[in-house]
């Protein structure tokens, strides 16, 4: 995966934004056994505002032996080493700190809050909206049907390439709704 993710705590504005590499993806059992995504390599979580940096590893499970979605690093900040982080990303994440080495917990998938989605009927929604746009995509999907969606995800790409071609060509300008181009990268337009 390419790019970064960029991602602000609406409740800390103070904290600026947080900066997020991507690791890369590997698929596992294409020629037999079950198909699995799984992250492996590094990336970087970094907050220029705070100083604060962490060095993530994702490790990819061993041929023999270990376990998907492990993931372990360090937090440094402004005055240096703060903590490792060491578990499983879908799973149960703790944070040993320097100093104290206290171990507690980070992120907890069975435990942590889920905030319900809020989202229109599809048929109230644009033609342009995810939900809408990519339900074939998610249907087939569901369906464990990796073909299908690969051919209803090849549609909607090849759509969006000729609409950008058509636009090119009568020499319009795209505008996006929610999002702002700001010192060379596009960026959420915030309410």
């Amino acid at each position: 995966m390419e790019g970064a993710s960029h991602v602000r705590l609406l409740g800390k504005p103070e904290d600026g934004d947080y900066f997020i590499g991507m690791p890369n993806m590997y698929a596992r059992g294409i020629l037999f056994g079950t198909m699995v995504l799984e992250l492996g390599d590094t990336c970087q979580v970094k907050n220029d505002q705070t100083g604060i940096v962490a060095d993530l590893d994702f490790k990819t499970k061993g041929f023999f032996s270990g376990g998907y979605n492990a993931i372990a690093g360090d937090i440094k900040g402004p005055t240096g080493n703060v903590g490792h982080v060491s578990g499983y990303w879908s799973d149960k994440m703790d944070i040993q700190r320097k100093g104290t080495g206290s171990k507690e917990t980070l992120f907890d998938a069975h435990n942590a809050p889920i905030t319900p989605k809020v989202v229109a009927p599809e048929d109230k929604q644009a033609w342009n909206e995810s939900r809408k746009l990519w339900s074939k995509v998610t249907a087939a999907i569901a369906k464990k049907d990796l073909d299908a969606a690969t051919e209803a995800k090849t549609a909607i790409e090849d759509a969006q390439r000729d609409a950008a071609k058509n636009r090119e060509d009568q020499g319009e300008t795209f505008t996006p709704r929610f999002f702002e181009l700001r010192d060379g990268e596009w960026r959420p337009k915030f309410q």
